[in-house]
Parts: structure tokens; sequence; C-alpha cells
């Protein structure tokens, strides 16, 4: 279950063997950045605590990249890495930021925190001058929702939206629901790691009730992609006798629900587990190419009824 909330945005093998589709985005979006271009750093306040963050390369939007957690390392850490290469390949700037706590980001002095103030923590990046917002943000699993709850408590900074298999409204007590009685399913809500004993002292349990679709669609592009194969996420694995079936199909179901509140394209990664960026490199550098291009040009933007499987 712990693993639930690791991957997600993982941009390691993004760029290996990815190819960009060729779009208007690429021709308007420029100066464009070379491998090697300065990575530029700077730190935001909030609260009296400082956010670090990382940008290289120029041209918006800025893609703003929101990693899986609970984890220590800040996800600064993929600009330090493939930042340079992001920033070339999508013709903007691309930014990350260490979550509270993690990597060069200062603890919050509370302690246990919630999504909510992890969103919050989010939008105060969006709104540093350095980044040039509104940004399309790309997000998965834990990180997707968290840019989900910042887009809800203020669109405004918000260009576009990518969300990689991220824990969708609802999830945790669907997944509760499913466990027998006696279960470490169905005591999940009191266990000591998903109540804030982990890497972030995130209480994922409280915070994960607190993720909710819009009320209305944002107006934005915004993709949806969910995966298309390997364990049901929350389970690695689960208990014998857990209905992992059932659960899968919540989850699938929990994902289009999502994509009709949002107004978004949703994306079956098909032959795809929870990991999308590191299994799938070349679908997640397509879809956030294609949120790029329809903020350049939102008439190369068109919601189908029924989006094909990637």
């Amino acid at each position: 279950m712990r693993k639930l909330v690791v991957v997600a945005t993982t941009l390691v093998a993004l760029i290996v063997s990815a190819a960009v589709p060729t779009s208007a985005w690429a021709e308007e979006a420029s100066p464009v950045a070379s491998p090697g271009a300065a990575i530029v750093e700077s730190a935001v306040a909030v609260d009296g605590r400082s956010l670090h963050v990382a940008c290289v390369g120029s041209g918006g939007p800025t893609v703003l990249l929101e990693g899986g957690g609970p984890a220590t390392d800040g996800s600064t850490y993929f600009v330090y890495a493939l930042g340079s290469d992001l920033a070339a390949a999508f013709g903007t700037r691309v930014c990350a930021y260490d979550r509270a706590g993690t990597g060069q980001s200062d603890p919050d002095p509370k302690g246990v925190r919630t999504l909510k103030e992890a969103a919050a923590d989010f939008l105060a990046v969006m709104a540093s001058p350095d980044l040039g917002c509104p940004c399309v943000a790309v997000g998965g699993s834990l990180g997707g929702s968290i840019a989900l709850m910042a887009l809800n408590s203020d669109p405004s900074e918000s260009a576009g939206l990518v969300l990689l298999d991220a824990v969708y409204p609802g999830y945790l007590d669907e997944f509760i629901a499913l466990g027998s009685l006696g279960s470490p399913e169905a005591a999940l809500a009191s266990d000591p790691y998903m109540t804030g004993q982990n890497e972030e002292k995130l209480d994922l349990v409280t915070g994960f009730r607190q993720v909710a679709a819009p009320a209305r669609p944002p107006g934005i592009p915004v993709v949806v992609v969910t995966h298309g194969a390997g364990e049901v996420p929350g389970c690695f694995p689960c208990s014998a006798g857990y209905p992992v079936e059932k659960m899968e199909a919540a989850w699938q179901a929990g994902q289009v629900r999502l994509a009709a509140a949002l107004g978004a394209k949703l994306v079956v990664a098909e032959n795809t587990g929870h990991d999308i960026a590191t299994e799938n490199p070349g679908l997640a550098i397509a879809v956030t190419a294609e949120v790029i291009a329809a903020v350049h040009d939102p008439s190369t933007w068109a919601t189908p009824a029924a989006s094909p499987a990637a």
C-alpha cells in the first residue's frame, strides 16, 4: 500500500526513446533551451518557511512538475537530472519544487500536514513571479491530487493540467470498503503510515478525502491518463482475498468521472502500470506537448466523446 504514492511523476526515463510530436507549439515557443542550459534556483516564502524551486529553459507556458510521494527527495531532482532535455523537447521553461520537508525546502513546524496545506504550497510556487504562470502542471498519483486541489482552489494560475494516474476523488473510501473485516485494507484509515508517520508527515487519510472534482470544468486543456496494466494502485500486493478486480474497475470508473468533471481527454495507457512516466515516457511527453500546443492555439483542442487508448 505504501508504494501507491511513491512513484507517480518519476521522470527519470521520460526522455529515453521518446519522440515528441511535431505541432504548432514547437514553432511558437522560443527560444528553446539546449541540453546543459543553466538551472536557476530560487526560494518561495510561505508562512515563514522557504520552498526550494529550480527552473531551466525559457519559453511559455512554464511546465511545473509535481512529483509523487511521500518521499524525502524533492522534485527539483528531476530538473537537475533531465530539466534541460525536457525544456528543449517542450520549448518551454520547466520547473519543479521541493515540498515541505523534502529536498532543500524547510519542514512545516506544524508537523503533520494534509493535502490541503500541500496544495496551498503548490499555489504559492505557481504565484511566484519567477515562474511566470499560468503554468501547465504535470502530476501523478499523490502529486496529481495536489495539483488538482490547487486548480480547484485557484484556477487562475493554471494554463493546463496533465494527470498521470492521479488518486481520484473517493478512491480511499472505495479501497477500504472492499476490504474484509480484519484485513489490512479495511483498517487502512488507522495505519500510522497513512495518518502521518511517513517521509513527508502527510496525513494521507485526511488528505485523500479532501480531494474533490471541480463543480464545473475549468475551461483549460486537461489530459487524464490512467494505467492499463499492472497491479491496481494500492495493491503491492493486496492481501489474499481482496477483490482486486473490483477495485481495478472502481479505479477506472473514478478516472472516467474525474475526466468528465474536468472536461478532459481520457487516455488509457495500454500495457503501462501506475508509474506511467517511467514505463511509458513517450506517452507522458506526447500528452504534455498536446496540452502545451492547446495553450498556444486553443483551436487545436477538442475533447472527444471517447478518447482512444494510447
